[in-house]
């Protein structure tokens, strides 16, 4: 059951999510695998969606790489990870993932 906090309108499900910027050497893609069981998928899921803003986030990030270029980067909240991804990409000296 979805909790009335994370309607379906507002994040991506989609089985292969694929991200594309001239910025990056090579897009990244995040392939959705559902082996979590059916207690851990159900307890929220919000971990599991990709956020649209995630997605607005790694494109602003793309037109603006000095902003992580070279520096260490947190994600806080990550989920699925695709901002962290993207910095990596972009030339971050280390990126640290965190989520629940």
């Amino acid at each position: 059951a979805r909790s009335a906090r994370t309607p379906m309108a507002h994040f991506i499900t989609a089985p292969t999510i694929r991200f594309e910027h001239a910025a990056l050497s090579a897009p990244i893609e995040l392939e959705h695998l559902p082996d979590a069981g059916p207690e851990v998928m159900d307890a929220d899921g919000t971990f599991a969606r990709l956020w649209p803003t995630a997605l607005v986030l790694s494109n602003w990030l793309c037109e603006h790489p000095e902003v992580v270029a070279g520096k260490r980067v947190v994600e806080l909240g990550s989920g699925t990870g695709v901002v962290g991804l993207v910095c990596a990409a972009l030339g971050a000296a280390s990126v640290t993932l965190t989520d629940m």
